[in-house]
């Protein structure tokens, strides 16, 4: 979310400086075998805990691109299930419904940047 966020601020800041209309691109990387890179995550808890994830390295070993990967996966889905009670957000709940991790994430993306241009590419 950050790196999307930076891509608008900057698209913004080329605008101002050119006078050129500038358009933010995300690029999802999806097709990324590096499951280094997101088989840990936290989430700041409401009591401001850090409630901690961890993916098995089963998924890195079988070096299937990140992005494939359903939502419905029986480990993916027990991880979504702690991480999205905590959250309490039905639309986000919805959009980590059905789908792969990159159409969640994607879904998720443009719903929070809404009032934002950007371009996702996948």
């Amino acid at each position: 979310i950050w790196k999307a966020l930076t891509a608008v601020k900057t698209a913004q800041q080329i605008e101002k400086q050119t006078g050129k209309p500038s358009v933010p691109v995300f690029w999802m990387a999806s097709e990324d075998h590096n499951w280094h890179e997101i088989m840990n995550f936290g989430l700041l808890k409401s009591n401001f805990e850090v409630l901690k994830f961890s993916l098995k390295e089963h998924f890195f070993l079988q070096r299937q691109p990140t992005g494939q990967i359903p939502v419905n996966n029986k480990e993916v889905r027990k991880i979504l299930l702690r991480a999205l009670n905590e959250i309490s957000v039905p639309q986000i709940s919805k959009f980590y419904s059905n789908g792969t991790l990159t159409e969640a994430f994607a879904r998720t993306l443009l719903w929070l940047l809404n009032d934002f241009p950007i371009l996702l590419l996948d």
